[in-house]
């Protein structure tokens, strides 16, 4: 199946810039469960985290509370989303997991949830 795929409503330039963001975010809040670099499915995701960061502080990475996390991704949501007719169902749905997710994965999101976060955060701000 042949896809068209369109960013809306922000440009190419300013979704990169909101998916830098993200990163930031999650080097910001993520804690680690084992040292090193990770990379996803994708390859690219988690590559450019500063090495420098796995050093002798190895697991002492800055952790914020589950309510700032949460804060962070609703924010992302915001920057992100665009506001379509009929869409409010499914984008109250989308935010309740991801706040679910914050709750539940204290002090900071597992990388399985990061990875969740951004998959639905990236699958709404491109869409077919």
């Amino acid at each position: 199946m042949n896809h068209a795929w369109e960013l809306r409503p922000r440009t190419a330039d300013e979704f990169a810039a909101a998916v830098q963001e993200l990163r930031r975010t999650l080097d910001e809040a993520v804690l680690a469960p084992e040292p090193g670099p990770w990379v996803d499915q994708r390859g690219e995701f988690w590559a450019n985290w500063e090495l420098g960061r796995w050093g002798e502080a190895g697991h002492a990475y800055r952790s914020a509370s589950r309510k700032d996390i949460d804060a962070e991704l609703l924010g992302i949501w915001q920057v992100l989303l665009p506001e379509r007719d009929g869409n409010a169902a499914d984008l109250q749905t989308h935010l309740a997991s991801l706040a679910e997710w914050a709750r539940s994965d204290a002090p900071g999101l597992s990388r399985e949830a990061w990875e969740r976060a951004y998959d639905v955060v990236y699958g709404a701000a491109i869409y077919e």
